[in-house]
């Protein structure tokens, strides 16, 4: 599937905080290389931010990451406490915010951290989204 759609994030195999720290590396290193192999066949992948796992080991400061933004029943505050600590952690140099529609109200906090944030659909009709117009603007 991603080979056809040109433009994916990178698998995101669940970690919860409480799993053990050598299931969270396991399952980050999982997704790098899956998404290496997507990448050495043309594949334009974004990594996904996964907390307490390991996977910035992955990926270059100053990247582009996708992000799901937190569930509606989610501690929104918690939420954006993580991700302000893995954009340091990371070097993160943009945020690609999915998810739930009204993400949109959290692009301010991102201004605010000193990260670009993008809130958009990764895979869209007629085959663009993020990394698509990213590429088209180079």
């Amino acid at each position: 599937m991603a080979l056809a759609a040109g433009v994916c994030t990178a698998p995101d195999f669940t970690v919860w905080v409480d799993d053990p720290p050598e299931w969270r590396r396991f399952q980050a290193w999982r997704s790098a290389v899956v998404a290496g192999y997507w990448q050495a066949n043309g594949v334009d992948v974004l990594p996904v931010v996964s907390f307490g796992s390991g996977c910035e080991r992955f990926v270059r400061p100053g990247s582009t990451w996708a992000v799901r933004a937190p569930g509606r029943a989610a501690d929104v505050a918690r939420w954006v406490e993580r991700v302000e600590g893995f954009v340091e952690l990371a070097g993160v140099g943009r945020l690609v915010l999915f998810g739930v529609t009204g993400a949109a109200r959290l692009v301010f906090w991102g201004e605010a951290c000193g990260v670009p944030v993008e809130v958009r659909a990764l895979c869209v009709r007629g085959g663009r989204g993020a990394v698509a117009d990213e590429r088209q603007a180079a």
